[in-house]
């Protein structure tokens, strides 16, 4: 595989000083413009959150009064957590924004080193950020004696294979990538890719509801963000995407099938003796345990060898250097969205009174 070209070969002449505030700026920028195309975005997100999650207690409480025993079924709490953000989310998102241009990024090679690379580096952020949200929500667990766990860690691991490779590596991906990429990007972008990306990132980390997930899926959705702001094919995302929940949700899966967790217990003698009993569980837990291993160390590595690649064209609204962040997010729409965003996750870590 060559790297020597890993930057994205646009016809475009970039600029690879391009930071999160934005480049030099443009004299064509309009701060009240940007600000009302953000703040349409913002409230367009903040209704999908609100939409979805009313849409998918509603499913939930209607099946629990007329079918009980479904609501009961592992894949059927999958769906109703899912399906409602494409069938309810995403239309009320579309009426919202529908009348804000979209313009798409422009298209460019990605070829197979790239990918490899750049899968390579959403693997070890990914796993870095998980290990962030779980560090952080067993701190919480100590601090106030609530038992926190990851619910939808809980749902997958009862739930056929089939039915979770469904939704989470062909469902998720497609409606993820649409969401928070085609349709945030194409309207943001022309303020500055940086920004675009970020938001892009943010809202897609805030809108997994928890801190188990929101460290990772906004390394993971600042990432896809950059590769489609980069090559302007949405497809390469969805692979990458795919690819990311197949390794995170179904490998383990098959790795460990039929594993006894209790079994296994914490201690090295008996962890020992179990996998002395199955070497073949034993050599799945290896390989997994040297994937993790290997893409924590070799994401900073890699990024830190191709961070001068990483480059963002001068966009023809681009907003000046130190003024992107305050534009981007000092408005009605996307202060309202995060304080939403915030105030859901808020009331996923606090515990209900018994």
């Amino acid at each position: 595989m060559n790297y020597d070209n890993f930057d994205y070969n646009h016809e475009h002449n970039t600029d690879v000083n391009g930071s999160l505030s934005g480049n030099s700026g443009n004299e064509n920028y309009n701060v009240s413009g940007a600000k009302k195309r953000f703040s349409a975005v913002g409230f367009g997100y903040m209704i999908l959150c609100v939409v979805s999650l009313l849409a998918a207690n509603i499913a939930a409480l209607v099946s629990a009064y007329l079918f009980p025993e479904l609501s009961k079924e592992t894949w059927f709490l999958l769906a109703v957590s899912t399906l409602p953000i494409y069938a309810f989310g995403l239309p009320a998102l579309w009426l919202v924004i529908r009348k804000e241009k979209a313009e798409p990024p422009k298209r460019a090679s990605f070829g197979v080193g790239k990918f490899v690379v750049i899968l390579i580096i959403c693997f070890g952020f990914g796993y870095i950020g998980s290990y962030i949200g779980n560090f952080l929500m067993l701190l919480l667990s100590e601090i106030t004696g609530y038992d926190y766990s990851n619910n939808l860690l809980s749902v997958i691991d009862g739930t056929n294979l089939w039915v979770v490779f469904l939704f989470t590596v062909i469902i998720a991906p497609i409606g993820e990538e649409i969401l928070f990429r085609k349709l945030l990007i194409d309207r943001t972008k022309k303020y500055g890719g940086a920004i675009s990306v970020f938001v892009s990132g943010l809202f897609f980390g805030l809108m997994h509801g928890n801190l188990f997930q929101f460290f990772y899926a906004f390394a993971l959705g600042a990432i896809l963000a950059y590769v489609y702001y980069s090559t302007g094919k949405i497809w390469i995302t969805v692979v990458l995407h795919s690819v990311i929940n197949f390794v995170g949700s179904i490998l383990p899966g098959l790795l460990f099938n039929g594993m006894d967790i209790e079994a296994v217990g914490s201690d090295a003698e008996q962890m020992l003796s179990y996998f002395s009993e199955h070497p073949a569980q034993m050599l799945g837990f290896i390989f997994f345990g040297f994937f993790v291993l290997f893409t924590i160390v070799a994401a900073p590595v890699l990024l830190a060898v191709f961070r001068k690649k990483i480059v963002f064209e001068k966009e023809d609204c681009q907003l000046p250097k130190g003024k992107a962040l305050r534009v981007a997010f000092g408005n009605a729409g996307m202060i309202t969205a995060v304080v939403v965003y915030i105030l859901f996750m808020v009331t996923a870590i606090v515990p209900l009174p018994v």
